[in-house]
């Protein structure tokens, strides 16, 4: 996640749409749209954790 944030990914959705998901390691938008609901979330979450430790800095 972090590399993708150094790559210029800005929001949540940025990062979850560079990252790949699931043991098909499948892009954001072959998700079903409640799966790429949750991974957003999931990603924003992770992005307040480190924003919190001073790992990234909010936009």
């Amino acid at each position: 996640m972090c590399e993708h944030i150094a790559a210029g990914a800005t929001t949540a959705y940025h990062v979850a749409k560079a990252m790949r998901w699931t043991h098909r390691r499948r892009q954001l938008d072959e998700l079903p749209p409640e799966h790429r609901l949750s991974a957003v979330m999931e990603i924003g979450a992770h992005l307040d954790v480190l924003t919190l430790h001073g790992r990234r800095k909010p936009h």
